[in-house]
């Protein structure tokens, strides 16, 4: 659970650290954040770039609030 966790926290910081940089959704996928944990943690039903759009939607709405 924590690696999980861990993981999850990762992305999150990579992918908000990009749209501060002013990053489209698409350079941010493109960017691949979940790079070095695709191999452990992409296997599931939510494949990756479906991962880091839902965690960009969510900064971003989170940002308009």
């Amino acid at each position: 659970m924590e690696a999980f966790r861990n993981m999850v926290v990762t992305v999150r910081d990579r992918v908000q650290r990009l749209i501060d940089q002013g990053r489209t959704e698409d350079e941010v996928i493109g960017s691949r954040p979940t790079a070095d944990f695709d191999t452990r943690w992409s296997h599931g039903r939510v494949q990756p770039e479906a991962f880091v759009r839902e965690i960009y939607t969510a900064l971003k709405e989170r940002q308009q609030k």
